[in-house]
């Protein structure tokens, strides 16, 4: 699994043209860094329906928090966040997404607010 970072893209009163990655792969993992105001934008133009998984750190009286799994159906598109980052961030502050299905999957990170 190779680490690849997306850098959250902010919003504010001017508006915001987002840019979406290409080329995602099922065999890496996207960092993304979280202070709780960051969410994630999915495109499935692909005909399947794409399963974004957003891996949980952390755990509840030491229990294990389940991963946050949301399938993105074919030919659709979806805001999936925001992320606690008492739930989802690592030591880095940053939130672990993957794929399982990226044929015409694209990612963009948005952050709300100034950072």
């Amino acid at each position: 699994m190779a680490l690849q970072t997306v850098v959250p893209q902010n919003i504010d009163q001017d508006g915001l043209v987002v840019v979406h990655t290409g080329s995602l792969s099922t065999s890496n993992n996207y960092i993304i860094r979280n202070d709780g105001k960051m969410f994630i934008r999915v495109v499935n133009g692909g005909g399947s329906p794409a399963v974004t998984t957003i891996v949980t750190r952390n755990s509840v009286a030491g229990n294990a928090i389940a991963d946050r799994v949301v399938s993105v159906a074919a030919g659709t598109e979806q805001n999936i966040g925001p992320f606690p980052p008492s739930v989802f961030n690592d030591s880095n502050g940053d939130v672990d997404v993957s794929f399982d299905f990226i044929t015409s999957v694209t990612l963009a990170s948005l952050h709300l607010g100034n950072p």
